[in-house]
C-alpha cells in the first residue's frame, strides 16, 4: 500500500528502460522464475488463454509455470505429474515452427515465450530476424510476445535488451541476474496496456 521510495524509483526506471519506450508496467520477483511466472499468469489475465509456444533447448526457471515452459527433461521429469502440460515446443530459431506447434497444441494459445538467446540451451543464437518474425507472427495470430531477457539484460549483449538490435518490443519482458548483479531481484516489465489487464 505505501511502497518504499527506492521501490517506486526502481519501477520508473523499469518503465523508461521498457523497449519501444512506450508506457510500461512492472510486477518484482525475487528469482528468474518469479519473472517468468508473472509472465505467464499475465499472459493468461490479458488473452484468457493458457497455452505457451516455447522452444527445444529452452530453460526459463524451476517454479511449475516456468517448468511447464523448461525444455530439458533433466529438470522436468520428476515434476512432470504436477506440470500442467500447456506449453507444445517448437525448434528455437524457426518462427514458422512455432506456429506448427501451437497448431498442434491442446490448449489456445495466447503467448510465445523466447530466450533472444539461449544461456542454458548451449550458448545459442538464433538466425538474424528471429525475434522479428516471431514478433510478427504473435501480431497476426493475437499471441502476446514474451521475451526471457533474464540471462541477455542489461547490457549483456551490448544494448540494454537484446531484442533491441532487431528493433523488436515485446509485450511483456522478464529481467534478472544483470538487474542487481547478484541479488535476488527480477522483474516483469509489459506494455501497460497488457499489465493492466490484471483486476
Amino acid at each position: 500500500m505505501h511502497p518504499a521510495r527506492v521501490k517506486v524509483a526502481l519501477l520508473e526506471a523499469l518503465a523508461r528502460r521498457f523497449p519501444g519506450g512506450g508506457p510500461a508496467r512492472s510486477l518484482l520477483g525475487t528469482s528468474g522464475s518469479d519473472a517468468v511466472e508473472a509472465a505467464l499468469k499475465t499472459a493468461l489475465v490479458a488473452t484468457g488463454r493458457a497455452g505457451v509456444v516455447a522452444f527445444e533447448g529452452a530453460y526459463h526457471g524451476l517454479a511449475l509455470g516456468a517448468l511447464d515452459a523448461t525444455f530439458r527433461p533433466l529438470f522436468r521429469e520428476r515434476f512432470a505429474a504436477r506440470l500442467p502440460g500447456a506449453t507444445c515446443f517448437a525448434r528455437f530459431g524457426d518462427a514458422r515452427d512455432a506456429l506448427r506447434a501451437a497448431r498442434e497444441s491442446p490448449v489456445p494459445v495466447g503467448a510465445v515465450l523466447a530466450e533472444p538467446i539461449q544461456g542454458r540451451g548451449g550458448e545459442r543464437i538464433p538466425p538474424p530476424g528471429f525475434l522479428r518474425e516471431l514478433r510478427e507472427l504473435c501480431d497476426r495470430e493475437g499471441w502476446l510476445l514474451v521475451l526471457d531477457e533474464i540471462y541477455t539484460g542489461f547490457g549483456r549483449t551490448g544494448r540494454w535488451f537484446a531484442c533491441e538490435d532487431e528493433g523488436v518490443v515485446p509485450d511483456l519482458l522478464c529481467v534478472g541476474k544483470g538487474l542487481a548483479a547478484g541479488m535476488p531481484l527480477s522483474a516483469c516489465v509489459g506494455r501497460a496496456e497488457v499489465m493492466d489487464r490484471w483486476p
